[in-house]
């Protein structure tokens, strides 16, 4: 069989005609024995390519399989983390409002205390003039009644 498969690709390859055909000095059992133990072997080869090819192939299965399990491992971290992202930028928009309020209220706070500072300083100013009066109370009184003395002596006379 091999050599006729050599005689048919000496006559595919284009040899001239000129040329001789290679010729093999076989006796037909040692052809077939030949033959038997290629296709023996050639079996042998086949299959343990094809446990190769099994192996490989489970080996590239359980791969594929690691690889999707981390793969929605990582998905599920990634939308946790989205979860979290969102969750605080809400946190963070509540507290930005509540430090507009907190910052409003402080300024109107600072504004009614300068009010009351204010007012504080205007009751100390009328608490000074009427503690001079209260002081200056004796001597205007005193005058007050000079003065009334006066005219019953010159409404008297």
């Amino acid at each position: 069989m091999e050599a006729q498969d050599r005689i048919n690709e000496q006559l595919e390859s284009g040899i001239r005609d000129d040329e001789p055909f290679e010729t093999v000095d076989r006796t037909d059992e040692q052809t077939e024995s030949d033959d038997l133990g290629e296709t023996q072997g050639d079996l042998q080869d086949q299959a343990d390519g094809q446990a190769e090819t099994d192996d490989r192939e489970e080996e590239r299965l359980e791969s594929e399989n690691r690889v999707s399990e981390q793969l929605d491992l990582l998905i599920g971290e990634i939308d946790r983390a989205i979860g979290i992202v969102q969750q605080l930028r809400q946190e963070i928009a509540e507290l930005e409002q509540r430090n507009q309020e907190l910052q409003e209220r402080l300024e109107n706070q600072d504004q009614v205390i300068s009010g009351l500072r204010a007012d504080r300083e205007r009751l100390r100013s009328i608490y000074d003039n009427n503690a001079s009066l209260i002081e200056n109370k004796e001597e205007i009184q005193r005058k007050i009644e000079t003065m009334i003395s006066r005219l019953d002596s010159v409404n008297t006379a």
